[in-house]
């Protein structure tokens, strides 16, 4: 029969180390590889039996759990904290690597993290893209005030609100504030596109037209709401 095999595997930046064990904690594999998801891919085909692999929801999971998931019977993504705690206390390891993470996989004692679909991944970005570009022309607007400030020149509060009154500036001849108008156009109109993305995919969720119902929800905070809690049955209880 097919035997099931363990993989661990510690991801970083440009490459990955995984360390694949038996059900009796046989070493089976240790390999470094790159950071391409093809590699892995074959990587993993390659092993016999069925795959089972985890990794830590680092900054850069998602390509690798993806690509994990292709050619893998399941993954699992582990809590980094509770990881290292259960690691340091059971395996007396300083350090939680490939080794340690395919150990506790073996023994059933991974504490899993959240692992969302990419449409759900998709909408989260979204969102944290549209709140971005929205604080960093915040960011450009104060920082062409701090330029007039330091001139000693009038404004008028709020001009940079107004678009068309705003390029009135432009004949101060400042440099530095033709920059700043310029980042602004730029980054408005990503903000334009960003909000019609947001609204297509506000009509595409039930759940964040019924969030919208909510006095003081609107549709930018009912998408986050169903990017970051939904599936709601993830959660035990109200109270989680």
């Amino acid at each position: 029969m097919p035997q099931d095999v363990f993989v661990g595997l510690d991801v970083h930046k440009n490459s990955i180390v995984s360390v694949a064990k038996a059900q009796d904690g046989r070493l089976v594999d240790r390999s470094r590889l790159s950071s391409d998801d093809a590699e892995l891919r074959a990587y993993l085909s390659k092993l016999p039996g069925n795959k089972h692999v985890v990794l830590e929801a680092g900054c850069v999971w998602e390509h690798v759990y993806d690509a994990a998931a292709a050619v893998s019977s399941n993954v699992t993504l582990a809590h980094p904290h509770k990881v290292r705690l259960i690691a340091e206390a059971s395996l007396k390891s300083d350090k939680v690597d490939a080794e340690a993470l395919s150990d506790l996989l073996r023994l059933n004692a991974i504490p899993a993290a959240f692992a969302p679909d990419k449409p759900t991944r998709d909408r989260r970005q979204l969102v944290r893209d549209r709140l971005y570009y929205k604080r960093l022309a915040t960011a450009v607007k104060n920082h062409i005030y701090a330029v007039l400030l330091r001139k000693g020149l009038p404004y008028e509060d709020g001009i940079l609100g107004l678009k068309r009154r705003r390029e009135e500036l432009r004949a101060l001849g400042l440099p530095a504030v033709d920059r700043g108008l310029d980042m602004l156009v730029a980054i408005e109109g990503t903000c334009k596109d960003l909000d019609e993305e947001v609204e297509r995919a506000y009509l595409a969720s039930g759940e964040a037209q019924l969030l919208t119902t909510i006095p003081g929800i609107g549709k930018l905070t009912a998408l986050a709401l169903v990017a970051e809690l939904c599936p709601i049955e993830r959660f035990a209880n109200v109270e989680k």
